[in-house]
């Protein structure tokens, strides 16, 4: 029996016991008088769980030998196995915190590890880490001490605002938080689209003859992890020849180190000298009126809106969406509260609908621009009735 690649498909365990029962029909078994509770009905559902297990297994095996459909893990192994690419991690968000001691309390002394901080609108939690302190760190009566603290998970979710920051966990009498600057913002691991693209791009390396757009992207994608989405302005516009490449990272444009990185891969490939550029940047801001399932609360349907919106920012191409001749470098309104509304808590949509009053139109971005997050405001109503 020839197995056809499409024919590879995940089934249910409902779906998994009504094949078994026709199956055994099929043979002569009276699968259809069991009743709950025989042994057979039992067996049934065994079964049932165990083809559904084992349909699922071979179509993660099917996918994780193509770069279009390998993804997760799978997709990890696979970049790592056949085009020596590995996924970049996820960047934990650390801070600057001044903290502050009341007179006549104190002294208080701190070792690595000691001080958990909170952004309780959020639930994260951050700790002191050694960074460039030097441990242990004494707190006396009437002073402040700074020290740096990372966030527990890494990824985009916990790079809050500073602001945000406002509790200590570990409590310390007359000790109070001061000021709290942002110094590394959070990154997510790199995405499965991010490294697909590395992937199939990685190929214009075998050849300057071809894709030279292609070729130039995965140079400055290999040159610095920190790279994640690459635009080439190759109309020659700093003259003949010449071509732009824009780099930006996860959440916001290629910083300096990143660039230097790019554009020392890039002299050394070309004799042309394309220029590397950090990619402008254009703030999405975001206001207006969220209509949600009144099962939720609204803290977990505003996290859920955020976490939504802040996945989709990572997608979005450098200079934004091209639809037609006149209908690009753009970020539709109507697009954004798509977004908001696919926003689900446990695998359930939670939003109903939302009216926006910011942006009012169709949000131009800059040319060859990475949309960013910018400020972002919104009234929770609860759907009634």
């Amino acid at each position: 029996m020839t197995v056809r690649w499409r024919d590879i498909t995940a089934i249910t365990p409902a779906k998994a016991e009504s094949d078994i029962i026709i199956l055994l029909q099929n043979v002569g078994f009276l699968a259809e008088t069991w009743q709950e509770g025989d042994f057979g009905t039992l067996g049934v559902k065994v079964g049932g769980l165990i083809w559904s297990s084992l349909s699922q297994i071979a179509v993660a095996l099917r996918d994780a030998g193509r770069n279009a459909t390998a993804s997760g893990d799978g997709l990890t192994t696979f970049a790592d196995s056949h085009y020596d690419n590995q996924r970049t991690d996820a960047i934990a968000a650390q801070y600057r915190v001044t903290l502050a001691c009341e007179v006549g309390e104190g002294p208080h002394t701190f070792a690595v590890g000691d001080l958990t901080l909170q952004a309780s609108a959020t639930g994260t939690t951050y700790v002191n880490i050694e960074a460039s302190d030097s441990y242990p760190i004494t707190l006396t009566g009437g002073s402040t001490v700074d020290v740096t603290i990372r966030a527990e998970e890494p990824g985009a979710d916990a790079s809050v605002a500073p602001s945000l920051i406002d509790t200590i966990v570990t409590t310390y009498a007359g000790v109070s938080i001061d000021t709290v600057t942002q110094l590394v913002i959070g990154v997510d691991e790199e995405s499965d689209d991010s490294l697909r693209a590395r992937n199939s791009s990685k190929w214009a390396l075998l050849s300057e003859g071809d894709g030279i757009d292609d070729l130039v992207e995965q140079v400055c994608r290999a040159a610095n992890s920190e790279i994640a989405q690459v635009a080439v302005d190759s109309s020659n516009p700093d003259g003949p020849g010449t071509f732009r490449v824009y780099c930006a990272g996860t959440v916001g444009t290629a910083s300096g180190a990143a660039i230097s990185d790019a554009q020392d891969a890039l002299d050394a490939r070309f004799f042309w000298g394309p220029t590397a550029i950090a990619a402008p940047t254009t703030a999405l801001d975001i206001s207006g009126e969220i209509y949600y399932d009144n099962n939720y609360s609204a803290v977990d349907v505003e996290a859920a809106v955020e976490s939504a919106l802040l996945a989709w920012l990572e997608t979005i191409p450098l200079g934004g969406f091209d639809y037609a001749s006149g209908f690009s470098d753009i970020i539709p309104v109507n697009n954004i509260e798509k977004i908001i509304s696919s926003a689900e808590i446990d695998g359930i949509e939670v939003v109903g609908t939302v009216t926006l009053t910011t942006p009012a139109a169709d949000v131009s971005v800059a040319s060859f621009g990475k949309v960013v997050q910018g400020t972002w405001g919104f009234i929770l109503t609860p759907i009634t009735g």
